[in-house]
């Protein structure tokens, strides 16, 4: 039928050739077959999933494993978040504004004049959570007397899942997780 099949050997680069013919018992013909062998592009040690805040400085290295000195790599990025710059070594540099909070997928290409690869990447800016109501610093209540108090919050993030929790505070003081706060004094207390 003709078909040849090679497979390059692991961490083989460069020439090689094979000669083949075809006969028929009486006259033959032949061919030679060049082959260039060149090393993949690869990616995959790279991370690609990260969390920063806004106003915080984003570096990363999307250099490929392993890298060759024959090789010269351009890299692009494709989608990517306004002010996101990839320099010509592969790192990746970002500060994110506060209205760029939530997820951002980007890709990542580096190019060496004969192949090229892609790698999904994203990063998540998360917009910490701001408590906007809360009690005064000193609350007066008397003795046995209940407090509750239904804590607001802001988070600039679209679907945060915000919850509460009571760190400190005195016997039977407690808050559920949508941030009300409870409390019946039992005794005479400054806190």
């Amino acid at each position: 039928s003709g078909l040849v099949e090679w497979v390059s050997p692991n961490n083989f680069y460069g020439y090689t050739n094979f000669m083949l013919y075809v006969s028929d018992g009486i006259e033959k013909d032949s061919i030679n077959i060049n082959f260039k062998v060149h090393p993949a592009i690869n990616l995959l040690s790279c991370d690609t999933s990260f969390i920063i805040q806004p106003g915080n400085l984003f570096t990363a290295p999307f250099q490929p494993s392993p890298t060759y000195i024959f090789n010269q790599y351009s890299y692009s990025l494709i989608n990517a978040p306004k002010n996101m710059h990839i320099d010509l070594n592969g790192n990746i540099t970002w500060t994110p504004i506060p209205s760029q909070v939530d997820n951002h997928i980007f890709t990542v290409k580096v190019e060496d004049g004969t192949t090229e690869t892609e790698l999904e990447a994203s990063i998540y800016v998360n917009s910490p959570p701001i408590i906007s109501s809360n009690p005064p610093t000193t609350t007066f209540i008397n003795q046995e007397e209940s407090f509750s108090y239904a804590l607001g919050s802001y988070d600039a993030n679209e679907n945060a899942k915000l919850s509460w929790y009571l760190v400190d505070g005195p016997e039977g003081m407690w808050m559920d997780s949508t941030g009300i706060l409870t409390w019946t004094s039992n005794s005479l207390d400054y806190i």
